[in-house]
């Protein structure tokens, strides 16, 4: 087997323009841009730098985000309850729950 050496920077940035015309073309499909909600359940400095990085990378391509961040000591069904409203909101496209894991 041959090694194919990748550009990670120039394949990142085909990726991006990628992304960037099917947020348009969603856009135009929806009259809306995509809405991803991101939840920080606890917490956690990585996981918090993680999901700022995903929303600057989804307002590069044309996608909105939200962002909620629980206190430590939130309830699981606290954040059930919030992800299934997320979910239920036919605004809402996609929704990523970060939790801080051992």
């Amino acid at each position: 087997m041959v090694a194919q050496l990748l550009d990670g920077r120039a394949l990142a940035a085909t990726l991006r323009l990628e992304l960037r015309d099917e947020a348009q073309r969603f856009a135009v499909a929806h009259g809306r841009r995509a809405h991803l909600a991101l939840f920080l359940a606890g917490e956690d400095h990585s996981a918090e730098i993680f999901g700022r990085q995903v929303m600057t990378a989804c307002r590069a391509v044309g996608v909105a985000t939200s962002w909620t961040a629980f206190a430590g000591d939130v309830t699981e069904a606290v954040v059930r309850a919030r992800v299934a409203q997320a979910g239920a909101d036919l605004a809402t496209d996609g929704v990523v729950v970060l939790l801080p894991l051992p």
